[in-house]
Formats: structure tokens, C-alpha cells, sequence
């Protein structure tokens, strides 16, 4: 199995003030697990790539790795600098939320799961065609 980490950022709020990034990763028993995680000021390229390349020290041969994020711009610029090997990989309950979000419709957030749950490309292609239909934007 491929090596993975999850990375996300959530703002503080409250006495403390600042951004929490974190990486996490699935244990043998097959349990979440913190890696590493920092306060920084603020959520920029920059911070992200401080933060991967002090977790980069600590990873030792990441050959294989996978990443998985949000989409954040920051976040896919510093994997990209950091990691350039490794691939990165996006969170479908993100992905999820912002499509609620934006679409608030029940058939392309059922068909959006089907795809994701697809186990051939023949299903992932019927359902994504399916997505057309009923919302252009929703498919791109």
C-alpha cells in the first residue's frame, strides 16, 4: 500500500490566534494518526512549504508518497516544490461541500458520490456524462 498523508490548515480562533496546519496518516490497525502539526500567522505558499519541508526531514525515503488536500492553492504549489514526486490527491468531502455549496442539487450530489465510488471507468464515465446533463458547471 502507498504511503499517504493528509494535510489541512483550520484558523484559530479565540485566545489563540493563528493557523493550525496539520499532517495526519493511517496507522496499521488502520487509525488516524497526527504526524506533524504547526501554528503559523497566516496560510501562504510560503508557511505551507515551511511546514512540508520540516516534515520532510522527518520522512525518511518518501519515494511512493501520496498527499491528500483540499485544493487549496497554496497547499498544490507547496507539494509541487516540496514533494514533485509525490501525488497529490484531493478530498472528496471537500470537493462535496463546496458542490453543495455552489449546486444544491440532490441528483448531481448523488451521481458526484457514484463516480467517487466507482470501481471501473465505464461507471465513472456514465455517471460524469450524467453530471453533464443536469449541470455543466457541476462537471467541470
Amino acid at each position: 500500500m502507498r504511503p499517504i498523508l493528509c494535510i489541512d490548515a483550520t484558523h484559530l480562533r479565540g485566545k489563540y490566534s493563528g493557523v493550525l496546519m496539520i499532517a495526519t496518516s493511517i496507522n496499521e490497525e488502520n487509525r488516524l494518526f497526527p504526524v506533524a502539526f504547526a501554528v503559523t500567522e497566516i496560510e501562504k505558499t510560503e508557511t505551507w512549504e515551511w511546514f512540508l519541508n520540516e516534515l520532510f526531514r522527518c520522512i525518511p525515503g518518501y519515494r511512493g508518497l501520496s498527499i491528500m488536500s483540499d485544493r487549496n492553492p497554496c497547499i498544490i504549489a507547496a507539494v509541487r516544490n516540496v514533494f514533485p514526486d509525490a501525488a497529490h490527491w484531493y478530498c472528496m468531502v471537500h470537493l462535496a461541500k463546496n458542490l453543495v455549496h455552489d449546486v444544491r442539487s440532490k441528483d448531481v450530489m448523488s451521481l458526484f458520490w457514484a463516480a467517487a465510488r466507482s470501481t471501473t471507468e465505464h461507471s465513472f464515465n456514465e455517471c460524469m456524462q450524467k453530471i453533464l446533463a443536469i449541470h455543466e458547471q457541476s462537471y467541470q
